[in-house]
């Protein structure tokens, strides 16, 4: 049997179009039409969701097309395999431990792993692969979310120690 906060705090932080307002919550940046169905295929098979870009959608940069749906398809899989993995973390500690945790306590979990995976990304991108195609990936990952928490951020995100998701 599942905790029923746990139940809810999925709907309110995985589903844009729920009555909870989550989108504003959720750090999905894109069109609300964009996020899938949660449902347990979604989640097992999370690493092979693609968000199709529009043919209008592509970007000519000098000798190579970029497709859009990269970044937010990159977000999809953190957003929805990560929240899929603190869910499964929570259930086990309130199982085998028999831990109850407020909602607080989940959000702040949550959270915790978002900016543990942002971080790792920057990292990533900065100081081990310094390849232009990783960190044009790792910025259209995380720049919409990061605005739309934000409001603006500066220029040179990715190199400052930071982190930028909301608490």
């Amino acid at each position: 049997m599942t905790n029923p906060s746990h139940t809810s705090w999925w709907t309110v932080t995985t589903q844009p179009k729920s009555n909870y307002g989550t989108s504003q919550k959720t750090g999905w940046p894109h069109k609300e039409d964009l996020w899938p169905r949660i449902n347990i295929g979604n989640i097992l098979r999370c690493g092979s969701l693609e968000i199709k870009a529009a043919p209008s959608e592509t970007t000519t940069q000098p000798g190579k097309t970029l497709k859009q749906n990269k970044g937010p398809t990159c977000l999809l899989k953190i957003l929805i395999s990560e929240t899929a993995h603190l869910i499964w973390a929570l259930q086990c500690d309130r199982v085998i431990r028999g831990n109850e945790h407020s909602m607080r306590d989940i959000e702040k979990r949550w959270t915790t792993a978002m900016n543990s995976r942002l971080t790792e990304d920057k990292i990533t991108t900065t100081k081990y692969i310094q390849k232009k195609a990783y960190t044009l990936l790792i910025e259209n990952t995380w720049k919409p979310a990061l605005e739309k928490q934000e409001g603006s951020i500066l220029p040179n995100w990715m190199k400052r120690s930071k982190v930028f998701w909301w608490v």
